[in-house]
């Protein structure tokens, strides 16, 4: 659930980045209208789009749960989704800590995603506890 809350918020974060470079004027143009901007919106929608088929893929084998996929869709998914939001507040520049434009709100959301329900690094260590025995021989296997 966790992972999905990073989606989601990336997804906003997205939207609320495309909504202002539709709207918002530079030269006479709407930000839309230049590359580099576009560049910055493709890598923010591939971003998010990527980290959802993370989650859908995962939860497809949700009936057979285990710590190290939940674990690994939590970290990356939230990672990426701060990424993401940071993008976009980078995009909006001076205008994205305006409340109205709602990416202020979406950064500091996703900052408590990668803490709640156990720290992102919290859930790498539990992805490598769980992928030991595929990692280690008996002869590798630490304290052996």
């Amino acid at each position: 659930p966790v992972a999905a809350m990073g989606v989601g918020l990336a997804r906003a974060a997205t939207e609320a980045a495309v909504e202002f470079a539709r709207s918002y004027q530079l030269g006479g143009r709407a930000l839309i209208h230049y590359q580099e901007v576009q560049l910055q919106l493709a890598t923010m929608l591939a971003e998010t789009r990527a980290l959802r088929g993370m989650i859908w893929h995962e939860a497809r084998g949700a009936w057979k749960p285990r710590q190290l996929n939940a674990a690994a869709c939590k970290f990356q998914a939230t990672d990426r989704a701060q990424k993401v939001c940071e993008m976009a507040m980078d995009l909006l520049a001076e205008h994205g800590g305006l409340h109205r434009n709602r990416v202020e709100r979406t950064l500091r959301d996703v900052r408590l995603t990668r803490i709640f329900e156990g720290t992102n690094q919290i859930n790498r260590l539990a992805v490598m506890e769980d992928w030991q025995p595929q990692l280690f021989t008996p002869s590798t296997r630490p304290g052996v």
